[in-house]
């Protein structure tokens, strides 16, 4: 054994620094800790708009703010917003 080390049922020298090992820790709480770490973010799906060639993230009210003016938006708006032939579009 070295020197400079010590178990726990030694007793310690106050005048020189000794490394104590410490047995018998509960490391339950250092998994718990690494792994809320080590959570990663997920990107949201992005969907190509077919009027201007741009990646939209929420595509409907893209087309409400964007292409207003286009007939075939004016007809999907014309439908309630559960409807499925809005859904289609």
């Amino acid at each position: 054994m070295r020197s400079d080390i010590v178990s726990t049922d030694e007793q310690l020298n106050e005048k020189s620094p000794k490394i104590v090992i410490l047995s018998n820790i509960d490391v339950s709480n250092f998994n718990q800790i690494s792994e809320t770490q080590t959570k990663t973010t997920t990107k949201k799906k992005r969907t190509k708009c077919k009027f201007c060639q741009t990646d939209v993230t929420n595509f409907e009210r893209h087309l409400e703010r964007n292409h207003d003016d286009t007939k075939e938006v004016q007809d999907m708006m014309s439908f309630p917003k559960s409807h499925p032939e809005r859904k289609k579009f």
